[in-house]
């Protein structure tokens, strides 16, 4: 259970979602994450994963505060990574480096964006594996309070090449059995 827990949570929800959108950035855009898109450049689907974003410190507020069950703080944000990981299969930025870099420049700005939010809301849960994934996203150590979710967008900056923060777990030999 905490082997499917661990590669179906983490390593398929977030960290593929961060290592895919990252692995983009660093092949197509230089290795720089783009620059924050302009308003009139988001597209509806932009707009409702940022909204979603913007909402989700407020979710997890009231999951704590109506019951302080961490599990489903967590479930909370797992759930809204689920939406992101559907954005980007249905945005395609691997396909749109063909046909419009500009719009895989926005896609990609969007999801990293929405990865930086959610990992600063997971870092009182995971915090060596967020401030990992932060600095994988270039987000300074003074931008990873809560107050920065949404006052600190993400910033065009160079990235390193990525490494995975959550690899798959792969159950011992003799278990498999």
């Amino acid at each position: 259970m905490m082997l499917t827990a661990c590669n179906g949570v983490l390593a398929n929800g977030l960290g593929n979602l961060a290592q895919r959108s990252l692995s983009l950035v660093f092949k197509n855009c230089d290795k720089h994450i783009p620059a924050a898109p302009s308003p009139d450049a988001l597209t509806d689907e932009d707009n409702a994963l940022l909204k979603a974003a913007s909402e989700l410190p407020s979710k997890v507020d009231e999951v704590l505060d109506a019951n302080q069950q961490l599990h489903n703080y967590c479930r909370t944000v797992h759930f809204f990574i689920k939406s992101a990981n559907v954005y980007i299969d249905q945005q395609e930025p691997w396909a749109l480096k063909k046909t419009d870099p500009e719009r895989m420049k926005t896609v990609l700005w969007v999801v990293l964006e929405v990865v930086r939010q959610a990992s600063i809301l997971l870092q009182p849960v995971m915090p060596n594996a967020m401030e990992k994934m932060l600095d994988q996203l270039g987000v300074p150590a003074d931008q990873r309070m809560f107050a920065d979710i949404l006052g600190s967008p993400l910033e065009a900056n160079a990235i390193s090449k990525p490494v995975a923060v959550f690899p798959r777990v792969e159950a011992p030999a003799e278990a498999a059995q």
